[in-house]
């Protein structure tokens, strides 16, 4: 059991105890020792099943929507981010919810991960020890680079500490040196236009609609989405698969432009391993760039759509 986890455990229990919340969200072991699930402790002794560590990679936030009573959620930096903008967004009172913060390094692709090692029924136990991520089996230990087995997004998060806050728990881990630039946004600037959309028209092709993306996804949480209104009937089937899937994928992207936390969650749920991510990142660089705005980061942050201001920058990415 790693300190983290211990001081996690025993915060839990006090802020429980003292009666200054009536529930703590954060994780617990999952079915599997690269797994965790969402935990949800509203007794001091429920509080021993609490974990974290490099598997705790679910956004807490897609679980609080206008609670009745006082929460605790222990929240990594990007779970923070969508919990500000969810509250800014009238889904939460702040007073209401209390962020206890973590450090974040990174958490795991569990794909990844299994891809990698190629023996996923024979992982005994996951854990982290420095830069590396060490997996026990049944025919000893393999050792991994961290930054090779966490989440694409994880390598360039801009709040590997929580920005907002309430409380920390543990050390604050610095920014990545290249957090502030787009990387992962290099192949699809090199292409043209033509190529571009050939690309978007290859992975959106294969969308099942099942909408896991949106259900993951802390900042979609219209009481109707606006593919279940039936007239008009905006997400068309049939022979209008591919429209369909269009229309989807880039509404929901530019819904959340300026409110996308980079938390991963709509990729990593994602069955059919579309990158949605880059969607995201490209348009929240669009949004950074132009308005100076990135969701989460600030308490006294206004939402993108009322800035109501001029664009600062002239965005050129095509």
């Amino acid at each position: 059991m790693s300190d983290l986890t211990d001081k996690v455990r025993a915060r839990a229990k006090e802020l429980l105890e003292s009666g200054e919340v009536k529930l703590v969200i954060g994780h617990a072991r999952g079915t599997t020792p690269y797994r965790s699930r969402p935990h949800f402790a509203s007794t001091p002794e429920q509080t021993a099943d609490l974990i974290h560590d490099v598997t705790c990679a679910t956004n807490l936030a897609v679980y609080v929507s206008k609670p009745k009573e006082k929460v605790a959620v222990i929240a990594k930096g990007c779970d923070a981010r969508s919990l500000i903008t969810i509250i800014n967004e009238g889904q939460a009172e702040r007073g209401n919810v209390v962020i206890v913060g973590v450090p974040c390094e990174g958490k795991l692709d569990e794909g990844g991960l299994l891809e990698r090692l190629g023996f996923p029924r024979q992982v005994k136990a996951v854990r982290e020890e420095g830069e590396e991520v060490v997996v026990e089996g049944t025919e000893g230990e393999v050792r991994v680079a961290r930054d090779e087995v966490v989440m694409p997004n994880c390598t360039y998060c801009r709040a590997r500490t929580p920005a907002v806050r309430d409380e920390l728990i543990g050390d604050p881990v610095p920014a990545r040196e290249e957090a502030d630039s787009y990387p992962d946004l290099a192949e699809l600037d090199a292409m043209t236009e033509a190529e571009r959309a050939a690309f978007w028209h290859e992975q959106l092709s294969k969308c099942i609609r099942c909408y896991a993306c949106r259900n993951a996804c802390p900042s979609c949480f219209c009481p109707e989405c606006f593919v279940d209104e039936y007239h008009p009937q905006w997400a068309l089937h049939g022979g209008g698969q591919f429209r369909g899937n269009w229309m989807w994928n880039i509404g929901r992207a530019q819904h959340l432009a300026g409110r996308c936390s980079a938390c991963g969650s709509c990729q990593r749920g994602c069955p059919v391993d579309i990158p949605l991510m880059l969607l995201n990142r490209w348009m929240e660089r669009a949004t950074n760039e132009a308005f100076d705005h990135l969701a989460g980061m600030s308490e006294e942050q206004k939402q993108l759509a009322a800035l109501f201001r001029k664009a600062e920058a002239k965005v050129e990415h095509g």
